[in-house]
C-alpha cells in the first residue's frame, strides 16, 4: 500500500470528499550546482556533507552546525537557505487512478500529494502530513509511533526508503494544521525541520507519491 492507496481509501471512507489536491514541483539542483562557490564555500559545504553521514543529519543542518564559530562564513551560503521551492501547479481529482497514470508517463515529474481537500458543502479542510528525517529501524519507527500519538495523531506511516512519512486520517483547518506543524517542530532533527519551514510557507503540506532512488513510499503500520 504507498501513498496513492492511502489517498483512494481516505475517498472511499469519506463520501463528502469531493476533490483531493496535487502538486507539481520543480526539481531544485544541488546548491553546488547552483551558484558559484568559493574555495571557503567548498570546505564549509565538505564539512557539512561529513557531519550528514555521520549523524545522518539534513544537509542545510548540518551545514548550519558547521558554520558555528568560524571565520568567513558566506553570506551567498546563508542567504540560499531561504530558497523556497513553491509549487507550480495544483491539480485536484477524484480519480486517483488518473494520477496513477500520470506518474506512469512522466516519471521525471515532481507530483505530490498535497493536503488540501475539496469538500462537497464546498469547505476546505486538510490532511495532516509530516516528513520525518530519522532512518528506518524498529527503535525509530516506535519513536516515530510515540511523536504521533504523543501530537493525538491516528494514520499511516509510510517507510520513504531514507525515513518516514505520515498521513493522517482526520482533516483540520488550515490554522490547526499550522499549530500542529508548529508543534511537531518541536522534535526536530526527527522530524525534518526544513520541510515543516516549507509547508508552513505553502500554508498546505505536501509529500512525493513518485518514487525517489527507486524506492516507492509503503505503508508498514497504521495508528488506530
Amino acid at each position: 500500500m504507498n501513498t496513492l492507496d492511502v489517498a483512494s481509501e481516505t475517498i472511499k471512507n469519506n463520501p463528502d470528499i469531493n476533490l483531493l489536491t496535487f502538486s507539481k514541483y520543480k526539481q531544485q539542483p544541488l546548491i553546488q550546482e547552483k551558484i558559484e562557490l568559493s574555495k571557503i564555500d567548498n570546505e564549509f559545504i565538505s564539512a557539512a556533507l561529513d557531519i550528514r553521514n555521520r549523524l545522518r543529519l539534513p544537509f542545510w543542518d548540518s551545514l548550519m552546525l558547521s558554520f558555528f564559530d568560524k571565520k568567513n562564513v558566506s553570506k551567498n551560503l546563508l542567504s540560499n537557505a531561504l530558497t523556497h521551492n513553491k509549487n507550480i501547479e495544483k491539480i485536484t481529482t477524484r480519480n486517483i487512478e488518473d494520477i496513477r497514470n500520470y506518474i506512469i508517463k512522466n516519471p521525471q515529474e515532481s507530483l505530490s500529494l498535497n493536503s488540501e481537500i475539496r469538500f462537497k458543502n464546498n469547505t476546505v479542510k486538510h490532511f495532516f502530513l509530516l516528513d520525518f528525517h530519522i532512518y528506518p529501524s524498529d527503535n525509530n519507527l516506535k519513536i516515530t509511533t510515540d511523536i504521533l500519538q504523543i501530537l493525538g495523531l491516528q494514520g499511516h506511516i509510510l517507510d520513504s526508503g531514507e525515513s518516514y512519512h505520515f498521513v493522517s486520517d482526520s482533516f483540520f483547518e488550515l490554522e490547526s494544521l499550522i499549530n500542529l506543524l508548529a508543534k511537531a517542530l518541536l522534535f526536530s532533527p526527527i522530524v525534518d525541520r526544513a520541510w515543516i519551514a516549507h509547508q508552513i510557507l505553502e500554508r498546505s503540506c505536501s509529500l512525493r507519491v513518485g518514487m525517489k532512488h527507486g524506492i516507492m513510499p509503503t505503508v508498514i503500520t497504521k495508528i488506530t
